[in-house]
Order: C-alpha cells, then structure tokens, then sequence
C-alpha cells in the first residue's frame, strides 16, 4: 500500500509523467487500491470463512482504533483526486470535474 501511494505521488508530482498512460495507470491503481482496502476492512470479519485477519484488526484486538487509518486512508485518496483534477491528470481516461 506504500509503494503504490509512493508510486502515485511520484505521477502528480512529475509533470512530464501526467500524459503517460502508464503513469495514469499506476496513479489510478493506488487510489481503487486504497479504496479496496478499507472496503475490505470493513466487510471482513476475523473467523468467518477461515479469515484470520490483518495488521489492521490485530491492531484493533490490541485496542488501537482503526478508524483512524481508513480515514486517513480515504481523506488522502479525495485530495489525491482533486489534486488530479487540478493538474488535469485523467482517471482511466476520464478527465474528473467536480
């Protein structure tokens, strides 16, 4: 998850990378994989189905919120979206307007 977010910021913050389609593609992975992540967070629930958990709910058993993680998880993808926008960067090849 880093890496990917790594490799996202490097897109925005290289000019010469933003018409790469390339480039876009791995700036547009790392926000659906944020995404992912906490969806997958908040729809799986350790011992059904043989799930055993992750970081995140170990953190949680220990008595850690894990709130805190998805939101900051979340927040950082809506700004990397509206910093796309202002630099006209598309998302899978849709320029984003909002």
């Amino acid at each position: 998850m880093i890496a990917a977010n790594l490799a996202g910021e490097l897109v925005i913050q290289n000019k010469s990378l933003h018409g790469s389609p390339f480039a876009q593609s791995v700036l547009g992975s790392s926000l659906v994989s944020n995404a992912i992540h906490v969806y997958s967070y908040y729809t799986r629930y350790v011992g059904i189905d043989g799930y055993r958990g992750n970081d995140i709910d170990a953190f949680e058993a220990s008595g850690g919120n894990p709130h805190i993680f998805s939101a900051a998880l979340v927040g950082y993808t809506v700004w990397t979206l509206q910093r796309m926008q202002k630099n006209e960067i598309p998302f899978f090849y849709v320029n984003l307007r909002f």
